[in-house]
């Protein structure tokens, strides 16, 4: 069985240290983290959406958009694909909110919020998965 070697310094300008393993368990336990986070996020999206916690509690939308982008950056490997996916999704999440909710005006600053925390969500998973 092919093995991966992995090295990491815990100080910068200090040796590394190697660790080794077999490749077939880094990707389970990879795919099986990616999952956990996927649910995770789609868990607490469905129970916010449910419970109307998007609007009872806005800093919500915060941690549901920074959980999406962690799921994004997990399983998508390409920052044009995934900036180009959360843009698409801000613009989606727009029109179905001036459509269903017609008085419901959403602030410009809560857009940028929405992008900001997907974003960092897809960078904290492109670096960590």
């Amino acid at each position: 069985m092919e093995r991966v070697d992995f090295q990491y310094s815990i100080n910068p300008g200090t040796p590394t240290k190697s660790v080794k393993y077999p490749l077939k368990h880094k990707f389970l336990m990879g795919i099986e983290i990616k999952v956990a986070v996927l649910l995770i996020f789609l868990i607490v999206h469905i129970v916010a959406h449910y419970k109307n916690w998007y609007y009872k509690y806005e800093r919500i939308d915060m941690l549901t958009h920074f959980l999406g982008g962690l799921a994004l950056g997990a399983f998508i490997k390409s920052y044009e694909v995934s900036i180009a996916l959360i843009i698409a999704w801000e613009a989606m999440e727009h029109l179905l909110i001036t459509e269903k909710r017609q008085a419901f005006r959403e602030d410009p600053l809560n857009k940028l919020s929405d992008l900001f925390f997907g974003i960092l969500g897809f960078i904290f998973g492109f670096d960590f998965f």
